[in-house]
């Protein structure tokens, strides 16, 4: 166990999306609450805000696809494969109706996750949002989402 993580958080990882995902989570029985990390970190990045909400929430500290303890990508995957990742992730462990938060690249995620499936989180945050398409290829993958659905989310 990190020595700044708390005794009574877990650490597992599920697969989804083809590949293997590292997570933390704080022990509860309250609402999930997954929180997606930026380009620069990991998902313990979000430990002190973790240990702020976890009498609220179980709340669970993904690493990104590359990211922390997670697999790496492949060279052909686009750059909303994390997109499909946190659907995969969800999916996995079963939880019902997960607020998402993200920051920078993982608001990103957060933000095309909840248009693409308005009816899976119960809120998304996004802290730092970078709300742009990458690539063509994205764009094209983004234009398939209902554009009622892009305008909900704000």
């Amino acid at each position: 166990m990190d020595p700044h993580i708390p005794s009574h958080w877990t650490k597992g990882y599920v697969v989804a999306n083809n590949i293997r995902i590292h997570y933390w989570l704080t022990v509860g029985d309250n609402p999930p609450m997954v929180l997606a990390h930026g380009c620069s970190d990991d998902g313990l990045c979000w430990t002190a805000v973790a240990l702020e909400l976890e009498d609220r929430y179980d709340v669970i500290l993904a690493d990104a696809r590359a990211f922390g303890r997670t697999d790496p990508p492949s060279q052909t995957e686009s750059a909303d494969v994390q997109v499909e990742d946190l659907a995969g992730f969800i999916s996995a462990l079963e939880l019902a109706k997960p607020i998402l938060m993200g920051h920078s690249m993982g608001s990103l995620s957060v933000a095309w996750f909840s248009a693409r499936y308005p009816d899976i989180p119960r809120a998304s945050i996004l802290v730092d949002p970078r709300l742009v398409p990458r690539t063509p290829k994205a764009q094209t993958a983004r234009n398939s989402v209902p554009i009622e659905n892009r305008f909900r989310l704000f």
